[in-house]
């Protein structure tokens, strides 16, 4: 099965992969290693 990718704008700059994985599980599983969190500094 082919993966999906979203973008999720505005996040707090202190927002973590286990707390995003938490919040968006309900919605189906996400694979290991699969949240990344990225910031423009």
């Amino acid at each position: 099965a082919d993966g999906h990718s979203i973008y999720i704008k505005g996040l707090p700059f202190n927002a973590t992969p286990s707390q995003l994985e938490e919040e968006f599980r309900r919605f189906g599983p996400i694979k290991s290693g699969g949240v990344q969190v990225r910031s423009n500094k």
